[in-house]
């Protein structure tokens, strides 16, 4: 039968107030047997019909100031509906954070399980499927704030705390989004906060919050057209205005999918996540990443190569009677700028304040980017094994460097900060920390290519900044530690200082600085540091890498200085936006 007006509208302002559709069905005919009770009472006292229903009007109430009352007892019972600022203010973020941290594992658990090691290798030097795997996280992104975002605007309606809340909600998840990113790298993985937004995380939220405001603004318009109506024409409006809040079982499933926008996105949603998974299987089935890499074989096998083509370059190396040691050395006689390896921490890794845990400017503070500037020899791209949380476990950090360094057959190695956290940082006393320093000498005993190696400069300019007091040692320890440094060297003809120690003070004190003949004037030199007083700006790591290419030129390595370019303004220029190493002549 007809719904009565007093009861159409009770149950539009319980859809306006979001009430879920079960709990506003199951209240809304609570109210309507009670009103035909009150009614049958009134006729059985001999009023007539009209009066009967007036006067169940009149015992009933308002029915919009019932609906409210239903409406806060529904959020009061609900944690959410009771901390609404707190669920939906929030928590959001902290979700996004949490599901695309999740979602990143995920993925890269996924494909870790799918390749190899040596393929993995491959995939984290950048080779092929590398793009398949920045698209995998860029997707888990996707997929993490669109689930979010929708999760809270379904706890939102399962609460009763309404539809504005709900895109509230989505707001701050678009803001979450603007800020917040999830990224892959080289050898680097970034989680953290920044100001260069993904705009397709950002829209997802508010595209969420569109479809809400217009189902929202749909069901209203047709509601309110309910007020001055009688029954019939509310029973045929609330009918048909479900849309949002409804639940109508006897609707075909195929109508509601093209009826309700949000099975779209679920479907789109859906359609990507399967894509993925149809690339990622058609990549690793198509080709899988091969066992050595393309860009690091050596120049000489490739000569060597074209001579003799029934003979692969890695058969070559390992018949070769001299051994891996004798051919390194004869590469760094005839190739020294062909194959460098960076080893180190966050100084060589790239760091910078505004961006803790890495991001996109980050990569401008890499000091390999302003090697490969400065190299004009033809060379492969400086590669980097620097890791900015060197400090968490330097030992085994460092042991991983120098596997992956060797690996890979340097013709030259650069470790400006290398020894740094093996003697500042934990110790309780000097003999401590000589004896780890001790201990990350002996881990570089290995290479018999040149070695870059910084000494221990004097960082305590970065006290409760960047350091705490107890991770600085004495100066008698970086006395110590230098001295040890120079005698490990003098034995050792591949090896050479690089004086960090000389650069960091004259930077501090915005001294003159002086790098192969060219002068930076005092008073110009302190922009060459941070503002952390520990690691060096995108300016100042244009200048260190001139200084470790001018040690190694002066010391250890025979070859032509116009070699490499002497300007520090021009490989700022270059290093800063990117600029590719020089292609390898044949």
């Amino acid at each position: 039968m007809p719904k009565p007006v007093a009861i159409a509208r009770l149950e539009r302002r319980l859809a306006e107030l979001g009430c879920p559709t079960q709990q506003r069905e199951r209240r809304v005919r609570e109210i309507a047997d009670h009103y035909e009770d009150l009614k049958v009472a009134g006729l059985e006292e001999g009023l007539s019909e009209a009066a009967a229903e007036a006067r169940a009007n009149e015992l009933l109430g308002e029915p919009v100031a019932i609906a409210e009352q239903l409406a806060a007892a529904l959020r009061q019972s609900s944690w959410w509906g009771r901390h609404r600022i707190i669920g939906f203010c929030l928590l959001p973020p902290l979700g996004i954070f949490v599901a695309s941290v999740l979602s990143l594992f995920a993925v890269l658990g996924c494909l870790r399980f799918c390749f190899s090691a040596s393929e993995w290798r491959v995939l984290a030097d950048q080779g092929s499927g590398f793009r398949l795997l920045v698209l995998a996280v860029e997707l888990g992104s996707y997929a993490s704030t669109a689930g979010i975002s929708i999760l809270f605007c379904w706890l939102a309606q399962r609460s009763n705390s309404g539809h504005r809340w709900a895109m509230l909600a989505c707001g701050v998840c678009s803001l979450q989004s603007y800020f917040g990113y999830c990224r892959i790298s080289p050898h680097a993985v970034s989680i953290g906060y920044s100001l260069s937004p993904d705009w397709i995380c950002v829209l997802i939220p508010l595209c969420l919050a569109a479809v809400i405001w217009a189902r929202q603004s749909r069901a209203s318009t047709m509601l309110n057209a309910v007020s001055d109506q009688g029954p019939d024409f509310a029973e045929a409006v609330l009918g048909s205005a479900e849309g949002f809040f409804a639940d109508n079982h006897s609707e075909r499933w195929w109508r509601k999918l093209i009826a309700y926008p949000t099975y779209w996105v679920l479907a789109v949603i859906t359609l990507a996540l399967v894509l993925l998974g149809l690339l990622a299987w058609a990549e690793i089935a198509r080709d899988k990443l091969p066992r050595q890499i393309p860009k690091e074989n050596w120049h000489a096998e490739r000569v060597s190569a074209a001579q003799s083509p029934n003979v692969s370059p890695l058969n070559r190396v390992a018949n070769n009677s001299g051994g891996v040691s004798s051919q390194a050395n004869n590469l760094t006689n005839t190739l020294p700028w062909q194959r460098i390896v960076m080893i180190g921490a966050s100084a060589t890794a790239g760091f910078t304040e505004a961006e803790l845990f890495g991001g996109p400017q980050t990569a401008q503070y890499k000091l390999s980017r302003y090697i490969d500037a400065a190299l004009i020899a033809p060379h492969e791209a400086v590669r980097s094994l620097a890791s900015r949380f060197f400090f968490l476990q330097p030992e085994v950090e460092a042991q991983r460097q120098i596997d992956l360094a060797l690996e890979s057959k340097p013709s030259m190695v650069i470790g400006v900060d290398f020894l740094f956290w093996f003697c500042y940082g934990e110790g309780q006393t000097d003999r401590d920390r000589l004896a780890r320093f001790e201990k990350g000498l002996k881990l570089l005993d290995g290479f018999s290519c040149p070695l870059i190696l910084g000494d221990i400069p004097d960082a305590s300019g970065a006290i409760n900044r960047m350091l705490t007091p107890d991770e600085i040692p004495s100066t008698t320890a970086m006395a110590a530690a230098n001295r040890r440094l120079k005698e490990w060297v003098a034995v050792r003809h591949n090896v050479v200082i690089l004086p960090l120690s000389a650069f960091m003070r004259t930077v501090i004190a915005n001294e003159a600085l002086s790098v192969h003949g060219r002068t930076l004037p005092a008073g110009k030199t302190g922009i060459l540091l941070q503002t952390d007083r520990l690691h060096p700006s995108a300016p100042g790591c244009a200048v260190l890498a001139l200084t470790a290419l001018d040690t190694a030129l002066s010391k250890v390595i025979n070859d032509d200085p116009k070699q490499i370019r002497w300007d520090p303004q021009e490989v700022f220029r270059r290093g800063y936006n990117g600029s590719q190493p020089a292609a390898e002549k044949p």
